[in-house]
């Protein structure tokens, strides 16, 4: 394996946004404004922003500003290449389920297995419903009513995604615990050490307690077997 593939395999297994960007792009047929991009996947801009520079810097994408607006795409020169890391990475055996890669968003998907896995246990399941903070309003991508109030954030995380983790320590310190009594921290992809240990011991008096799921399998092992067994079981026991 030559350098450069090696490069981009380890970047798409680390950066499950950047997959879904590249993917984005490549099945476009055109030219996109982060805007678009960002509306399309769902995703906050600045997460997109700092994904799309990586690329740059890799020069597996590039930017053309055009009057108001900046348009990123994909050298032609670089398309093949980049779908032939794309089918690595998502390769699977005919009898399992195939990738999470294949909805709208990894995301979306692990949101829809844990949601659908909860209904059946006659839980109340919602998404997106704002919860009132002592400042703000805060939604989350799955509340769970049940012997306790569970919220579950779903967040796709690379080595340089730091600003997220500073995000959620002020939403934790402006929720308090009397409105829900876990948080649940689904992150995908890689988190340092340092950084999972920040998560850990984030302690703030009054608010709700946190607990943190890793999923750092490459994009190919995410099918609905696995989230079951890493995501929906441990919320689960929580729930009891």
């Amino acid at each position: 394996m030559n350098n450069e593939k090696q490069t981009l395999d380890s970047f798409l297994k680390m950066n499950p946004l950047a997959f879904e960007i590249i993917g984005l792009m490549l099945n476009s047929g055109k030219k996109l404004t982060i805007t678009e991009i960002s509306n399309a996947l769902e995703r906050k801009q600045p997460s997109v922003h700092r994904v799309l520079q990586r690329l740059i810097d890799l020069k597996l994408a590039e930017k053309e500003p055009a009057g108001k607006f900046t348009y990123y795409t994909i050298p032609d020169g670089k398309k093949e290449f980049i779908k032939r890391s794309i089918h690595a990475q998502t390769r699977v055996k005919a009898n399992i389920q195939p990738p999470l890669f294949m909805l709208l968003s990894i995301e979306s998907g692990i949101s829809r297995i844990l949601s659908e896995s909860l209904e059946k246990e006659d839980l109340t399941v919602t998404k997106n419903q704002p919860i009132a903070g002592k400042n703000f309003d805060h939604e989350f991508d799955v509340i769970i009513e049940g012997k306790n109030r569970i919220v579950v954030e779903i967040i796709s995380i690379g080595d340089e995604d730091n600003q997220q983790l500073f995000e959620i320590a002020g939403r934790l310190a402006d929720l308090p615990k009397t409105s829900i009594n876990t948080i649940v921290l689904v992150i995908v992809g890689h988190l340092h050490q340092s950084s999972l240990q920040y998560l850990k011991n984030l302690n703030i008096k009054g608010a709700p307690q946190i607990e943190i799921i890793i999923l750092d399998e490459t994009l190919s092992e995410m099918n609905e077997k696995l989230i079951k067994r890493k995501v929906v079981a441990p919320i689960e026991k929580l729930l009891k």
